[in-house]
C-alpha cells in the first residue's frame, strides 16, 4: 500500500495480482491494473509523480503510468 505526493490516490495490492488505485478524498476505486501472473507483494509512487512500480511473486518489477492508467515495461 502507498499514498501518491499529494496524498490523493492510495495504491493496494494483493494476492489477487492485481493493483487498484483508489481517490482518497472518497475511497472509490479509480482503476484496477492487471499484468502480473502471481500475488503482487509491493508497489510505490516515484516521487513526485503519479507513475508507480509494483513487484510480484512471479519474479517481475513492473513501471506503470499512474496519469494514463497504463502499463509502462516489465523488469
Amino acid at each position: 500500500m502507498d499514498l501518491n505526493y499529494d496524498g490523493k490516490c492510495l495504491l493496494t495490492a494483493g494476492t489477487d495480482k492485481l493493483i487498484r488505485m483508489w481517490d482518497t478524498r472518497d475511497m472509490k476505486l479509480v482503476h484496477t491494473f492487471r499484468g502480473h501472473r502471481d500475488a503482487v507483494q509491493g508497489v510505490k509512487f516515484q516521487m513526485f509523480s503519479n507513475n508507480f512500480c509494483s513487484v510480484s511473486c512471479d519474479r517481475t518489477l513492473q513501471l506503470w503510468d499512474g496519469n494514463e492508467r497504463a502499463y509502462i515495461e516489465t523488469l
